[in-house]
């Protein structure tokens, strides 16, 4: 019945509509949701492809969220709560909404009206939702069957080239199943997720195996000097060219069986007793949590051994400037600022210092040598001008002042006029 209805309306807009020109719109129709396929030869094809298809079939409305999302649209809690397949918007919509200056959240809920309510009912709720007459109502209706209808065109040839790669992926699967005797699941999740395994996949090779032995002899002859594999065997490339193919498989055989044997085994190179100090400081950190002590005892040759100043001096940097810059932090952070405040937890603020300290606390420092108040870190590594910071900390000369009632009154106002000027 509500077919006729349709139709009707359709012929009823016929001539509305055919003399206005249908441009392209800028996004196509909706497609349908994919339909349950099944094979008859194996029932149990369709149960190991059902990841598959979990994948393409979104599921449908939840019972809870239905107990929300209905009676917000002003619908009866009791509806079916199947998905509708098709949401279209295609140009003979886009033709109707501009034609009548109806906005796509109309459209929307005329979708969820027509799709939910019985025929009696939907045309004459969507007259009192979007306050239009019963034939706008019809024409648009019309309009999103025409839309529908080429949407469901569209999904077809979809389908039908689908269902053409299915029918040959199960064919292919059941070959693969006769031929190695295996169940359909492997040889699917193989197809899907079988390149990223055989990526992860630890392969054993003669070079490998050889670089190894190599590493290994030459560190038994030297202990205390870490070695670079890849140097190693670049000195020593040309002799594992004049391996034999006989020899490359009996090392990778050799490589084999230590793998099976020898889960862990002692690191040769540097690159790998790094990693495994890594892993035993996680260790011992971890069991640290747990109230265990430790402490750590390591085996170094004493010329690798640097002094804290000489590793400062061989970066470039200067001891003489960071000792002059901790001593002026420990003096101007945080004790003379907590006296004059009284607040224990009171601690400096470089990037607001004139709003958070001058003008909340009334506290202002005085002879500050250097042109702007910022991070004691941050100062420049010249030499005279720290000199001369830290000798004006040490003297007194610079300070932290109390104000007075006028003079916050005087910060205030230039506070406030630096940030009208944009100043701050």
């Amino acid at each position: 019945m509500r077919n006729l209805v349709v139709a009707d309306a359709a012929l009823k807009t016929k001539n509305s509509v055919k003399d206005v020109q249908v441009t392209q719109p800028t996004s196509p129709p909706a497609l349908p949701l994919m339909p349950t396929l099944y094979c008859k030869s194996t029932a149990k094809l369709d149960e190991c492809l059902m990841p598959l298809k979990a994948m393409l079939v979104p599921s449908a409305m939840s019972n809870s969220r239905a107990q929300t999302v209905l009676p917000a649209l002003g619908l009866p809690e009791s509806l079916s709560l199947t998905h509708d397949r098709l949401r279209p918007f295609g140009p003979h919509t886009i033709l109707a909404l501009c034609q009548y200056k109806i906005s796509s959240h109309h459209h929307r809920d005329l979708l969820q009206m027509k799709s939910f309510y019985l025929q009696n009912e939907w045309v004459n709720q969507i007259q009192s939702r979007l306050r239009v007459s019963a034939e706008v109502v019809m024409n648009v209706i019309a309009a999103i069957d025409a839309d529908s209808l080429a949407a469901q065109e569209k999904a077809a040839l979809l389908d039908k080239d689908i269902r053409k790669w299915y029918e040959t992926t199960v064919e292919f699967l059941q070959k693969l199943s006769t031929k190695f005797g295996k169940k359909l699941e492997l040889y699917l999740h193989i197809m899907f997720f079988g390149a990223a395994c055989i990526k992860d996949e630890h392969k054993a090779n003669a070079f490998n195996m050889w670089g190894y032995k190599l590493a290994k002899a030459a560190i038994k002859y030297n202990d205390s000097i870490p070695l670079c594999l890849l140097s190693l065997e670049n000195k020593n490339l040309e002799d594992y060219h004049s391996l034999t193919e006989e020899q490359k498989k009996e090392l990778v055989c050799t490589f084999k069986e230590k793998w099976t044997t020898h889960k862990f085994g002692t690191h040769t190179t540097q690159h790998g007793r790094s990693g495994d100090i890594v892993t035993v400081c996680m260790k011992v950190d971890g069991l640290h949590r747990v109230g265990v002590k430790y402490f750590f005892a390591l085996s170094v040759t004493p010329t690798l051994v640097l002094y804290k100043a000489e590793i400062r001096l061989a970066k470039g940097e200067n001891p003489e400037q960071g000792e002059h810059t901790a001593r002026m932090a420990d003096i101007i952070m945080p004790l003379p600022l907590v006296d004059i405040t009284g607040n224990e937890k009171m601690v400096i603020n470089y990037l607001n210092h004139e709003h958070d300290i001058v003008l909340c606390y009334s506290v202002k420092l005085c002879g500050w040598t250097h042109e702007k108040f910022i991070n004691l870190f941050e100062l420049s590594t010249s030499l005279p001008p720290l000199q001369k910071l830290l000798n004006a900390l040490d003297t007194g000369s610079c300070h932290f002042v109390k104000l007075t009632s006028a003079e916050l009154e005087q910060h205030k106002k230039a506070y406030y006029i630096a940030i009208e000027d944009g100043t701050i």
